[in-house]
């Protein structure tokens, strides 16, 4: 939005005269009267609701030209640019009204609200100051979560004569008061600690409680933004955690210019780039209340959209014409009108619209054609000119046999050929840029067999079309390649639309075929955009699949790997996804799952298995059926997941409403030292009962800057020999059991940086295991978070570890830890402020058996500031035998069963003074025997 001063000066039209006359009698000249730009705000005149739609009126134009006009609104009177609410719509070549939602504002609220229009000399110009104040509303609180700092707004019935007589209070913290009157309390949330609490307003009259719980979240965190590059106009969507579900109080900033925000859950928001922004890396901002989550200029803004030509310029109704151009947005952000009437597009990529001419025009009428896209109105010129229709199409009821050339034979944007009936292509068809062929109902055109070969190859101006007689999804059968293996079948600037009868696709290729599809549009088909066998190929790049019934693309996993980053298939399908079957991938060289330019999801509907390599590309959202799984197997096999800061990879379940909506990610006998995640999502599985992540069988991993949440089981789960090469910066979030599953020769390799808080178990499990790592000493970690580690099962210590100073280990019952052999020890201290605590998970004496040493007499055994307590089942807390070596100072050793410290066979304690320098209580049989 333009920030220059605000210009809005009047001259009457006498003044005008005045000067004007002066001038012709002064200088002779030619009376030349000066335009103004003149714009006015019209009352309202709807009902009074929450988001009302309001009208403007642009009287004149004046000299320059409009590039951005709409409204401003604020709760202060005569808003302009700089106010933090407004609508943008666009570049404006004519006078008139324009209408627009007005959204985002609060309940019980006064607005005033200013249409305006800028030009390109950068003067903006507002109309009439107009009054708007919207309904009460409906419960208590304008809304029921918020970060500390978040406006909120109480209604109800408040007596009091003065603001210092009110107090609100958010559980035991007092809001600070905005403003006040005797049905509307406005209040900042105070700096509370997360969760739920109850909101009281004492007034003279007494105290009451709002009914509605009020819920303090964390601060914000963008994770993603998709798409991450957008011209002005387009609609992104932000991705993270901690958003305020009411769009109202979520405010997104594209370089410190504020966006409009459409929707909005604690993980998503809507929202639109500001128009005016220039081409060029900037800085996103997403605050939600007070609180505020920024990410570096890694957001891309694309140049503008703008149209270059068009063709052809003139034919009868029903003629299908392409505008050309750069930067043209998806289905969604794109509307067509010839003549003031709405077009049907039925085909749109990057650099090409294609349009039907509306069939309400008169023959002989010149009509305007304008483009809005990525929220940019463009005037296309010249007009088009409407005529009468040209020549009969060609009727094709017959298979082609024999080499064929279809050319085009009636007039531009006209059909030429009529399939009436079943066709079979055996022989080799090529057709001629601009050929519009429709097909009846039912029917279907068949490549087939070895010999065949369609070479349909348009261009940008001309495409081939492929089109039903009615302009109806599923009205025809389907384009078929079946068994056509020539590699020179291709489909280039190529449309395909209204068929996929019965639930079956506009374009099918099976039995081995082979086609090569570009730069087409694949739209409307009453199933499927295009399905492929898993035995076929089909090269798609620069394509565009849109508003088909079912899916845009089915594939199996196996034909991935042609599959290019250029294609768009995001607007108005089923479900706009690309379905990957369930199958194998086992190629000779590495297959890459690209992310889509305009980042449409992977679906998942069977077991994938990858027998080979598999990259995936930053950005990417790979989602699941339920119960289904991505297994890597073997040991050729791998999957390197790296994306970015700003293009996470995600791994996640259909259904992100509910855990365990899939199985699991699983890495099984495949030790390829390339499996990585790095800036990944892995949520909402774990159908399975196990994790949603797990490695085992010998396989190795890599995992960095990776969130693993919401799984309906464990988060991560290491079995046996596997191996983890990396673990840093992870985060393990409302995973139902335990967000970790180790042995003890992997405990070593977790990071004191991960966090592990808010699963149904916040411990890190290390079930019964053994460690045997003679040649170098492993350090455990104490996690930063505060997180336990949990021993379910014997851990066996066979060589020498170092326990860093906080670690907290929590015994299960029965359990117990043996350090024992000649090359084994522990070094277990701690400081003052971090002890080392061994506890059992239950706090009574004789809980877990004990900590045992068992023939390690290294002298490298040492106990400092650690807490031992509720053990004993062994004999005492610190059980000694067969030669073992140990100093304890500075701890405290309490609540055992047994003895505090239990000596047999010959251990040794190392300092005489272990019972005076350490503290004891509570052991049964005594502290030292």
């Amino acid at each position: 939005m333009n920030k220059n001063k605000i210009v809005n000066q009047k001259k009457s039209v006498t003044s005008r005269l005045i000067v004007g006359v002066a001038m012709l009698l002064l200088a002779c000249e030619p009376l030349d009267l000066e335009r103004q730009l003149l714009v006015s705000t019209l009352p309202y005149q709807g009902t009074r609701i929450a988001n009302p739609d309001f009208q403007g009126q642009i009287v004149d134009l004046g000299p320059a030209p409009v590039t951005n006009h709409g409204f401003v609104w604020d709760i202060k009177d005569a808003p302009d640019l700089n106010a933090p609410q407004g609508v943008d719509l666009g570049a404006r070549a004519e006078r008139g009204p324009f209408t627009s939602l007005l959204t985002g504002m609060l309940p019980s609220t006064v607005y005033y609200v200013r249409a305006y229009a800028t030009t390109a000399q950068g003067q903006t110009v507002y109309g009439e100051t107009v009054q708007y104040q919207t309904p009460q509303q409906e419960t208590p609180l304008s809304s029921t979560e918020g970060g500390v700092g978040t406006i909120i707004i109480i209604v109800g019935n408040f007596n009091f004569n003065t603001v210092n007589e009110i107090t609100v209070k958010f559980g035991n913290g007092t809001a600070e008061i905005v403003s006040a009157t005797n049905t509307n309390l406005i209040v900042k949330v105070p700096e509370i600690n997360n969760g739920t609490v109850k909101i009281s307003v004492t007034t003279p009259s007494g105290t009451v409680f709002i009914p509605d719980d009020f819920t303090v979240i964390d601060a914000p965190a963008i994770e993603a933004i998709t798409p991450a590059t957008g011209a002005p106009g387009s609609t992104i969507i932000i991705r993270g955690t901690n958003f305020i579900t009411n769009a109202t109080y979520n405010t997104v900033l594209f370089d410190n210019i504020p966006a409009r925000v459409t929707d909005a859950s604690a993980t998503e928001i809507v929202t639109t780039v500001p128009v005016g922004l220039p081409a060029g890396p900037i800085a996103v901002k997403v605050q939600s209340g007070a609180l505020v989550s920024a990410l570096p200029r890694n957001f891309m803004v694309s140049t503008p959209p703008a149209v270059t030509d068009f063709a052809p310029k003139s034919g009868p109704v029903g003629t299908r014409i392409t505008i050309i151009g750069t930067n043209f947005g998806s289905i969604n952000d794109t509307q067509v009108t010839i003549g003031e009437v709405n077009a049907i597009v039925s085909g749109v990529t990057a650099t090409t619209l294609s349009v039907l001419v509306p069939t309400n025009l008169s023959v002989g009428a010149s009509v305007p054609i304008m483009v809005k896209t990525n929220g940019t109105t463009l005037p296309v010129t010249p007009n088009f000119s409407v005529t009468t229709a040209g020549a009969t199409a060609v009727i094709v009821n017959n298979s082609i046999t024999t080499p064929t050339t279809w050319v085009k034979i009636a007039g531009p944007g006209e059909v030429d050929y009529r399939v009436t009936n079943n066709i079979q292509i055996t022989s080799e068809l090529t057709i001629a840029p601009g050929v519009i062929i429709e097909v009846d109902n039912g029917r279907e055109i068949n490549v087939t067999g070895s010999n065949s070969v369609l070479i349909a190859k348009g261009t940008a101006t001309n495409p081939i079309v492929f089109t039903g007689r009615q302009k109806q999804p599923g009205f025809w059968n389907r384009l078929r390649f079946s068994s056509a293996t020539n590699p020179a079948n291709e489909l280039d600037y190529v449309e395909i639309s209204y068929a996929g009868l019965n639930g079956t696709g506009n374009l099918l290729v099976d039995f081995g075929s082979r086609v090569k599809v570009s730069n087409s549009n694949i739209s409307n088909s009453g199933g499927y955009g295009a399905i492929v066998g898993s035995d076929s190929r089909l090269d798609l790049t620069s394509s565009a699949l849109f508003n088909n019934a079912i899916i845009p693309l089915r594939m199996a996993p196996v034909n991935i790997q042609w599959l290019a980053a250029t294609n768009r298939m995001t607007g108005g399908n089923g479900r706009n996804a690309i379905q990957i079957e369930g199958g194998t991938i086992n190629n000779f060289a590495e297959t890459t799952w690209p992310t889509l330019q305009d980042n449409t999801p992977y679906f998942i509907t069977g077991d994938v298995d990858i027998a080979s390599g598999v990259r995936v590309d930053p950005g990417n959202i790979i989602t699941f059926d339920y119960n289904r799984s991505l297994r890597i197997n073997g040991s050729s096999a791998y999957l390197a997941a790296k994306g970015t800061s700003v293009s996470k990879i995600i791994f996640t379940g259909a259904d992100r409403s509910i855990k365990g909506s899939w199985n699991q990610l699983r890495f099984s006998s495949s030790n390829n030292p390339k499996n990585e995640l790095d800036h990944v999502e892995v949520s909402h599985g774990g159908s399975g009962g196990i994790s949603q992540l797990l490695v085992d069988f010998g396989s190795r991993l890599k995992i960095a800057n990776t969130k693993i949440a919401n799984s309906s089981s464990g988060g991560l789960r290491l079995e046996g020999d596997c191996r983890l090469d990396r673990f840093s910066f992870n985060s393990f979030e409302n995973n139902t059991n335990f967000p970790a599953s180790v042995p003890v020769h992997q405990l070593g390799i977790l990071d004191a940086n991960s966090t592990f808080s808010g699963n149904g178990l916040n411990l890190v499990e290390v079930y019964s295991s053994s460690l045997n790592e003679p040649s170098a000493e492993t350090s455990w970690p104490a996690f930063e978070d505060g997180t336990s580690i949990y021993i379910s099962g014997n851990i066996f210590v066979n060589s020498g570890v170092r326990v860093q100073p906080g670690a907290i280990f929590v015994f299960n019952a029965n359990v117990g830890l043996e350090v024992s052999g000649s090359n084994s020890y522990l070094v277990a201290k701690g400081t003052g402020q971090k002890p080392i605590v061994f506890t059992g998970r239950q706090q009574s004496a004789g809980y877990w058996s004990g900590l045992k040493f068992n023939g390690s007499p290294s002298v490298n055994n040492e106990f400092e500031n650690a807490q031992i307590s509720f053990g004993g089942g062994q004999g005492g807390n610190l059980n000694m035998s067969f030669g073992s070596r140990l100093s304890v100072r500075n701890s405290t050793i309490t609540n055992s069963s047994g003895w505090g410290i239990f000596k047999s066979g010959g251990g040794e304690i190392l300092n005489s003074d272990a019972a005076t320098v350490n503290t004891f209580s509570n052991n049964a049989l005594g502290n030292v025997n």
